[in-house]
C-alpha cells in the first residue's frame, strides 16, 4: 500500500472496506478517505522503508496495550523497534479503519 505508491482510488478499491450505503454521501466519504490516506503516507511512509518495523496482530503485540471496546482479533499493529505506531482494523480481510482516537480508558476506531 505504501511502498508501491498506489493512488488513493486504487487503495480504496483494493485494500479498504467501506460500507455501501449509509448517511454519508459516497463522494464525501471517498474524499475523506483519500485525504486520510495522503496524511498517513506523508506521516508514516518513511517508517516502512527503515529497518525495525514489523506488522503484528494485536494479540502478538508485546508491552503495554491499548484497551478497545471491541474484540481485538481483527486488529493489526505496525511497530517500530517493538513500539506500536499504527493500528489497523480489518473487516473481511480489508482495512476498515486506520484512524484511532482515545476516549477515557478505551481506544476507538473511526469508521468512514
Amino acid at each position: 500500500m505504501f511502498r508501491d505508491n498506489k493512488s488513493q482510488q486504487f487503495i480504496i478499491e483494493n485494500y479498504m472496506h467501506l460500507p455501501l450505503k449509509d448517511t454519508i454521501d459516497s463522494k464525501k466519504k471517498e474524499t475523506f478517505v483519500r485525504n486520510s490516506i495522503d496524511s498517513l503516507k506523508k506521516t508514516h511512509s518513511v517508517l516502512l522503508s527503515s529497518p525495525g518495523y514489523e506488522i503484528v496482530s494485536y494479540d502478538q503485540l508485546k508491552g503495554e496495550k491499548r484497551m478497545f471496546s471491541e474484540p481485538t482479533q481483527n486488529i493489526a499493529v505496525v511497530t517500530s523497534h517493538g513500539k506500536p505506531v499504527l493500528y489497523f482494523l480489518f473487516y473481511r480481510d480489508k482495512i476498515h479503519s486506520f484512524m484511532l482516537i482515545q476516549k477515557g480508558k478505551y481506544s476507538y476506531f473511526l469508521v468512514s
